[in-house]
């Protein structure tokens, strides 16, 4: 057998634990399998595994010529994709996650000619406010996040937006409206759960407040509900309430002490090369951003 069968066979004695389990893995016998293991610890001129009558366990060599193995098994697996796909028409499932506000706005109202142009990808879209696994949902990608992603993901910065502070103008009737960040103490204050802290605002001077919200909750389109019933305060994406602040049914406070922009991102798990169902997914989403910014419903980085 040749060198790269023995590297597969040692392979897989370590990650099945078993010497029994890796021949039938393999389809051959545990004679064969012992055999081969052999003759790579014999080429290499040390033992790879310790072996008990009992348990299987990697010497230090062992772990890192495994691992070292491991980084080889995945670029010709990355290779294979990358040749089968190249020239291939995209398709397959293709599972996104994007916030319910960004895909009204630059996702939902195009799918007619993202299905037109690739009839051959399944779609499923996520409309949620929640930062997955991607590794454990099997989850392609991950679009229109203000939240980065993990170290672990290929992220990329799509556009910039900023966040207001509104509420309605039945509200900031009958209460005193703020003219500086501290008189939000007074207020009744609405945040999104999913903020880390979400009881605390920080402004374009430098300062900062703590606040205790009346309520919490976890959805962007029920916090602006919320403020249009007249029940408080709310932070939120100008772009979600973007056509209420256009006709006066929320009126932005604080203006002046607006933070700087904010960086929304999309990202997908870390390969040497990205899918052309995923590839065509982003350049679908991006380019109607980009006609977006042209219109200037949204500021682009």
């Amino acid at each position: 057998m040749s060198k790269f069968d023995q590297i597969l066979y040692f392979m897989t004695i370590v990650e099945t634990n078993s010497f029994a389990k890796a021949a039938r893995k393999l389809g051959v016998s545990t004679a064969a399998v012992s055999k081969q293991l052999h003759l790579l610890e014999k080429h290499l001129g040390v033992e790879l595994l310790h072996r008990t009558t009992r348990r299987l366990e990697l010497s230090e060599s062992g772990k890192l010529y495994f691992q070292h193995c491991k980084k080889i098994m995945h670029e010709i697996e990355e290779a294979d994709k990358l040749i089968s796909t190249i020239h291939a028409e995209p398709r397959g499932h293709l599972s996104v996650i994007s916030g319910r506000h960004f895909a009204q706005r630059y996702i939902l109202p195009f799918l007619q000619e993202f299905i037109r142009a690739f009839p051959h990808i399944c779609l499923n879209l996520e409309l949620a406010e929640r930062i997955p696994d991607l590794y454990e949902e099997k989850i392609d990608l991950v679009i229109g996040y203000s939240i980065p992603g993990p170290e672990s993901v290929v992220q990329r910065k799509i556009a910039t937006t900023s966040y207001v502070l509104c509420a309605s103008p039945q509200y900031l009737q009958a209460h005193k409206i703020p003219q500086k960040p501290s008189d939000l103490t007074e207020h009744v204050f609405i945040t999104h759960s999913m903020r880390q802290p979400n009881d605390r605002l920080s402004f374009a001077d430098g300062s900062e407040i703590h606040l205790k919200p009346m309520l919490k909750l976890n959805d962007s389109y029920a916090l602006a509900q919320c403020a249009l019933a007249g029940l408080g305060i709310i932070k939120v994406h100008h772009y979600i309430v973007a056509d209420e602040l256009e006709k006066g049914l929320l009126v932005e406070v604080l203006a002046n002490y607006k933070e700087s922009e904010t960086p929304l991102y999309l990202y997908y798990q870390e390969s040497r090369h990205v899918q052309p169902k995923i590839r065509h997914f982003i350049d679908f989403v991006l380019n109607h951003l980009s006609k977006a910014r042209k219109i200037g419903s949204i500021p682009m980085i």
